[in-house]
């Protein structure tokens, strides 16, 4: 696990950098968590830019050599808000786990510190990096990673926004937008998708299950908003797969999943397909 994380902003987004640590759907899962965020304040979603993702790319790099968080200036980052997420650890497995995904829940969850209406001022630092992402001109992002270990496992994500948000004297988005409260699908399934595995920990219900098996997480789409007191928190789950079933319970949100697709706890996994290393299989499930 990360140990240590820090956040830094001055307006900004993302940009995938192809490296040997990449991992299969990371800046995907990182998109679609950001539109997501961006559509439950009705505002349309960002689109994924080459150009600013090759630009996130070389800023991440260039903190991988300096090894600090150090922002671009206005004349290199013409128009482009500039978000940044630094990583340590000492495990080269850890360092490598979906790093844009980590680091947009992260900002992501900024959200909380965020009074409604408040514009952008010296006061903002605690949801900076949110107000970045959902600013409602903003319409193209790109991101980018570097992983360095001289000492120990260094990650900098870095993401570029157009146009430019965060400026002084506005909120992130007008008064007038219609926030978007959508209805949580509690619908019970059976719903076929696919299965992937994790470990669990401090989870979206409230409940620290480091260690725990029988551990299913739902989507965030299927989750919903609330986090402790979700309705579909500790519902039980008949899972199907590979001519095997199982029985779990719901304890965490995933972030990044399709809503018929789940995360469950290794144990589960094993159960169902005997090898965690194949990563990902087909399953059936429903709430009972």
């Amino acid at each position: 696990m990360f140990f240590h994380t820090s956040l830094v902003t001055l307006a900004a987004a993302f940009a995938l950098v192809v490296s040997a640590f990449s991992v299969p759907l990371d800046s995907e899962m990182a998109l679609s968590i950001a539109n997501t965020e961006r559509g439950l304040n009705g505002l349309g979603p960002l689109t994924w830019d080459v150009e600013l993702s090759n630009a996130a790319t070389n800023w991440a790099s260039y903190l991988g050599e300096v090894g600090g968080v150090v922002h671009a200036t206005e004349a290199e980052r013409p128009n482009q808000g500039e978000v940044i997420a630094h990583y340590t650890s000492t495990s080269p497995d850890d360092a490598s786990a979906h790093p844009m995904t980590h680091a947009m829940v992260d900002w992501l969850a900024e959200r909380v510190n965020y009074p409604p209406g408040a514009v952008i001022d010296q006061n903002s630092g605690p949801y900076i990096h949110w107000s970045q992402l959902v600013w409602s001109t903003a319409t193209a992002i790109g991101c980018g990673f570097n992983q360095s270990h001289p000492s120990f496992f260094d990650t900098f994500v870095v993401c570029r926004i157009s146009p430019e948000g965060n400026i002084i004297g506005q909120p992130p988005f007008p008064s007038t937008t219609t926030k978007i409260t959508r209805r949580q699908d509690t619908s019970s399934g059976p719903f076929e998708g696919e299965i992937t595995h994790y470990t669990t920990g401090l989870g979206a219900c409230g409940y620290d299950d480091t260690g725990a098996s029988g551990i299913v997480a739902l989507s965030h789409e299927k989750m919903g908003a609330p986090s402790n007191g979700n309705p579909l928190c500790d519902r039980r789950v008949l899972l199907s797969a590979n001519g095997r079933t199982v029985e779990g319970k719901v304890r965490d949100k995933c972030m990044g999943c399709a809503i018929k697709n789940v995360d469950v706890s290794e144990d589960i996994f094993i159960a169902l397909y005997d090898d965690l290393g194949i990563g990902r299989g087909s399953v059936t499930w429903e709430l009972i």
